[in-house]
């Protein structure tokens, strides 16, 4: 692995910690698969996602109709789902709506493969998304990235990396409960679309309506927040 590029990594990763960083970067440039800018709005890496996410979908829309569900579910997993998962917390600094966009291509390619009459008006039944998702057994994006900020958080629970700038902890309610994380005060929206505040947010939420158990192994946690981000979907219908 390039050094430098390391280096640059873990620059950009201490970067996003603190509230003010000024950072000269003459043209994008991708490291360790990641396009970065002046502002790490990581737009540019945004619109590449994009474009790799068209070009896969596209493919498999040539060839749906000999795909089988087992086949969907593999080429989805491999192909499509695999280039916004890179890097996701990172990345996904943008906004919710931009997020959508992307999931949105998911959606009208399940619903094309298993409703092919409605993308026609040949069928007027309705179709959510949750019917479509739990068929090919898929997180949404934005679930995904709940999904990965759990997962970050409580890796650093297990090695017990907490009470530093990134993790400040609360007393718990209850012994056989996790503790609760510090909520830093939001000055602007982008700080609140910073992987700190959204990990911090998210877990809080989660242990305030799950309350899982701080013995449990990391595998046996990730099955139950899938579990529970399954129970919290909402159910949206497709038009």
């Amino acid at each position: 692995m390039n050094l430098n590029a390391m280096l640059q990594l873990s620059f950009v990763i201490a970067a996003r910690k603190t509230s003010f960083v000024n950072i000269t970067i003459k043209s994008f440039k991708q490291t360790l698969g990641v396009y970065l800018d002046p502002t790490l709005s990581f737009s540019v890496h945004y619109e590449q996602v994009e474009k790799k996410m068209s070009t896969a979908l596209s493919r498999m829309y040539a060839f749906r109709r000999y795909f089988s569900l087992n086949v969907v579910k593999t080429f989805l997993s491999c192909y499509v789902v695999s280039i916004p998962d890179y890097c996701l917390m990172v990345w996904s600094v943008q906004s919710e709506q931009k997020i959508v966009k992307l999931q949105h291509k998911i959606n009208r390619f399940l619903l094309t493969y298993f409703h092919p009459g409605f993308a026609k008006k040949r069928t007027q039944k309705n179709v959510t998304i949750n019917e479509l998702l739990e068929r090919v057994n898929l997180l949404t994006i934005s679930e995904r990235r709940k999904w990965f900020l759990l997962k970050f958080v409580f890796k650093n629970f297990q090695i017990k990396i907490y009470d530093t700038d990134w993790f400040v902890r609360t007393l718990p309610v209850d012994a056989c409960c996790v503790s609760r994380l510090v909520v830093s005060r939001c000055n602007s929206e982008t700080f609140k679309c910073s992987v700190k505040w959204s990990a911090t947010n998210t877990w809080n939420y989660f242990v305030q309506r799950c309350k899982p158990n701080p013995i449990m192994s990391i595998p046996e946690f990730l099955d139950d927040c899938k579990d529970n981000i399954l129970k919290l979907r909402g159910s949206l219908f497709i038009s």
